[in-house]
């Protein structure tokens, strides 16, 4: 499976400073490839209180280490990771559901 484009994991750190301060940021890991698409619907049951706000799908290679919660930059544009699966768990590549961040996020 081939992936064209060019995208920038970020994960969420928490240390402390040589001055004993709590530091909280968003950093970059590494630049990895993958593959975007738009979902062309939005999927929920509002009785069951289960939303899915996912708008766009990314595919990768397994070896990627991207978890729930992380974020990506894909052409400029940040994306929140909102589920990471690996399809029939056999390794191949990763499914990563992205919710799109609005201005100003």
């Amino acid at each position: 499976m081939r992936f064209p484009q060019r995208f920038q994991l970020e994960k969420y750190t928490e240390s402390i400073t040589t001055t004993g301060r709590q530091s909280k940021a968003w950093t970059v890991q590494e630049e990895y490839r993958g593959q975007l698409d738009y979902l062309a619907g939005r999927r929920g049951e509002q009785a069951a209180k289960f939303v899915d706000t996912s708008t766009h799908m990314l595919f990768c290679p397994a070896t990627v280490p991207i978890h729930d919660g992380d974020r990506v930059t894909i052409g400029g544009q940040r994306y929140k990771v909102n589920h990471v699966d690996n399809p029939m768990h056999r390794n191949r590549f990763l499914q990563v559901e992205l919710e799109v961040f609005k201005h100003g996020v």
